[in-house]
């Protein structure tokens, strides 16, 4: 990556604004949290940290008062900077807060309650043929065949249909 006044070039997104984020986000890391000031016209991409950096900044007040040796800042493109935010971002709904959902299954075409944690298919609902419409309802147990697939696949998406979901 090299670095022309605000800007840097990064072999991935090209020539893009220069951003600054600690160590702990860079790479694929995921949930460590993604703490920044809000962003700005003037400055889109404020310097980020993740949590653990967050509990170092708290206690000294602010990153002025920080000891360098505690510090590890890199520099990332703004598309890095975006991906960063979007993998270490922690979401603010948790499963408990999930647990009153309820959707009912085009499998079994009973009403479940939670979250749908085990959705899985053989293949894209796109690549099955003559498919159209809009999907309206979901299936709690996996389908083995591709023609069983297909069919599933057909009981569940109907032209001008609403959905299913509460």
């Amino acid at each position: 990556m090299s670095v022309v006044g605000e800007t840097v070039n990064c072999s991935i997104h090209g020539e893009t604004q220069r951003s600054f984020v600690c160590t702990h986000l860079l790479g694929e890391s995921t949930g460590m949290g993604f703490n920044r000031r809000s962003p700005s016209d003037e400055d889109p991409f404020p310097d980020a940290w993740c949590d653990n950096c967050e509990i170092i900044r708290a206690e000294h007040g602010d990153w002025d008062n920080v000891p360098e040796h505690l510090q590890s800042i890199a520099l990332l493109c703004s598309g890095c900077y975006e991906r960063a935010r979007i993998r270490n971002t922690c979401p603010t709904v948790t499963l408990n807060d999930l647990a009153g959902l309820r959707w009912k299954c085009g499998g079994c075409d009973e009403w479940h309650a939670g979250p749908l944690l085990d959705l899985s298919f053989d293949q894209p609902v796109y690549w099955a043929s003559g498919l159209t419409g809009e999907i309206v309802g979901v299936f709690c147990h996996p389908v083995k065949s591709t023609e069983a697939a297909r069919a599933s696949w057909m009981r569940i998406i109907a032209p001008s249909a609403t959905r299913a979901f509460l």
